[in-house]
C-alpha cells in the first residue's frame, strides 16, 4: 500500500522523473566544495559523458588530454567503476597506475580499484590485471623499466578472452622535467580525445592558468606537442561561475612566510579547515628543502598554530600541506600558496609549466608568491 498522496506515473511527470535521475546519477561532489557549510555538485559536462558512455563501448585504448581542472582523475575512476559493472570484474582486476604516492593514496581510498605508482607497477608482477587506466602520465619517468610495454603486454595478453582497456590520462602543461616519459611520440597517440571544460577550478583560478597556459604554448616547450595544445586552450572554457580569489604578491623570503602566516590565520578564523590549506613549493637544486625545513621548524609551524605536514607523513591528509610541487601532483586543496624561489624565475621554461602546475592545485583560492632577490 502507498500512502494516499503518492501518484501514478503519467507519461508528462514520467519526463520529468526521468530528467531529475539523470541529474542526480550523472553528478559528482566538486572539489569547490568547502568546510565552511557549502556543497556543490557538478554535473558530467558532455565530453565527460560521452567518454563514459561512447568511448568505453567503442576503444579498448584511448589517449586523453585534459586541461588543468578538466576532472581526468575523478573522470577516470568513474571509468574504473564502470568497468568493473559492465564486465563483473574485481577489484584486482583493475589497476590505476600514477606516479606520486599521494595520488596513489587518494584513489586507494576509494576501493574501486588495485593502485601503485609506476616504480610499484614495475616492480610487482600484477598477472591478475587486465584493465589499466594511467593518470597523469606526462609526469612519467622511462627509469627502471619500460612502463608502457608492460601495461600493454598485460593488457593485451593472449591468456585474456579479449584485450582489456588501457586509458591513458596526460596534460603535457602540467609537465615537470625535461626527462624521457616512456610514452610513444606525440604523433603516435591514436586514438585520442580532449577535455578542455574546467570543471574544478574557481572562475580567478581558471583565468589566471588559462593565461599561463596561453605563455606555454606561445614560448618554449621542449618535448609539448605544441599545435595540439594550442588547439585546446583555445576551446578552453569554465563550466561555472564560482569566483574565488587570486592574489599575486612579489617579496623577500622571510616575508613570504610571515604573509603565509597572516593569511592562514585569517582562513582558519572564517572557519576553514586546515585540509583546505596547502603551502606548495617548485623545488629546484635544493632551494625546497631549504624552504620546508623554515617552515616546518620556523614560524609557519609554531605562529600559525595550524598542523602543517609533508606528504612522507601518513598524517597529511588530515593536516595542512607543506611539499613540492611534484609530490603533490595531481592533488588539490581548496586554498593554495604556490611560492616561486628566484632560481626557477631564472628558468623560463620551468616558471612557465611550473607556474600552470602550482596554479592547478587550487580549487578556489590562489595565492601566488614570487621570492624577491635579496636587496
Amino acid at each position: 500500500m502507498y500512502p494516499p498522496h503518492y501518484g501514478m506515473v503519467s507519461n508528462g511527470n514520467l519526463r520529468d522523473l526521468l530528467r531529475a535521475l539523470t541529474v542526480a546519477l550523472l553528478t559528482f561532489k566538486s572539489f569547490l566544495s568547502d568546510r565552511v557549510g557549502y556543497e556543490f555538485l557538478n554535473l558530467l559536462t558532455f565530453k565527460q559523458y560521452e567518454l563514459l558512455s561512447e568511448n568505453l563501448h567503442r576503444t579498448k585504448k584511448l589517449y586523453v588530454y585534459g586541461l588543468p581542472g578538466t576532472g581526468k582523475t575523478v573522470l577516470a575512476m568513474k571509468i574504473m567503476e564502470k568497468i568493473r559493472i559492465m564486465l563483473q570484474c574485481s577489484q584486482e582486476e583493475v589497476l590505476y597506475i600514477c606516479e606520486t604516492k599521494g595520488l596513489r593514496d587518494f584513489v586507494q581510498e576509494e576501493n574501486i580499484c588495485q593502485a601503485a605508482t609506476r616504480v610499484e607497477f614495475l616492480q610487482g608482477s600484477f598477472g591478475e590485471v587486465k584493465h589499466i587506466i594511467i593518470d597523469e602520465a606526462q609526469s612519467f619517468r622511462d627509469e627502471e623499466g619500460d612502463w608502457y610495454e608492460k601495461a600493454m603486454r598485460l593488457t593485451s595478453s593472449p591468456d585474456l578472452p579479449e584485450p582489456g582497456f588501457l586509458w591513458i590520462f596526460l596534460d603535457y602543461l602540467q609537465t615537470c622535467h625535461n626527462f624521457p616519459t616512456g610514452l610513444p611520440d606525440a604523433g603516435r597517440h591514436d586514438p585520442v580525445e580532449s577535455l578542455t571544460q574546467v570543471v574544478r577550478s574557481s572562475n580567478s583560478v581558471y583565468g589566471y592558468v588559462r593565461n599561463t597556459m596561453k605563455n606555454v604554448v606561445e614560448g618554449y616547450a621542449q618535448g609539448i606537442p605544441l599545435q595540439r595544445l594550442k588547439r585546446l586552450v583555445e576551446r578552453a572554457t569554465c563550466a561555472h561561475p564560482v569566483k574565488g580569489k587570486l592574489e599575486i604578491r612579489m617579496m623577500e623570503s622571510g616575508e613570504i612566510i610571515k604573509y603565509v602566516v597572516e593569511h592562514c590565520r585569517e582562513y582558519s578564523r572564517n572557519g576553514h579547515s586546515c585540509t583546505d590549506l596547502a603551502v606548495l613549493f617548485y623545488e629546484h637544486e635544493g632551494v625546497f628543502t631549504e624552504y620546508c625545513k623554515s617552515c616546518l621548524e620556523g614560524e609557519l609551524q609554531t605562529s600559525s598554530r595550524i598542523p602543517f605536514k609533508r606528504m612522507d607523513n601518513s598524517s597529511w591528509r588530515e593536516c595542512a600541506v607543506v611539499d613540492s610541487i611534484q609530490n603533490f601532483a595531481g592533488l588539490e586543496r581548496s586554498i593554495v600558496f604556490g611560492i616561486l624561489p628566484v632560481s626557477v624565475q631564472k628558468l623560463e621554461h620551468l616558471l612557465t609549466t611550473g607556474l600552470v602546475w602550482i596554479a592547478s592545485r587550487a580549487t578556489l583560492h590562489l595565492h601566488v608568491l614570487f621570492e624577491a632577490e635579496p636587496k
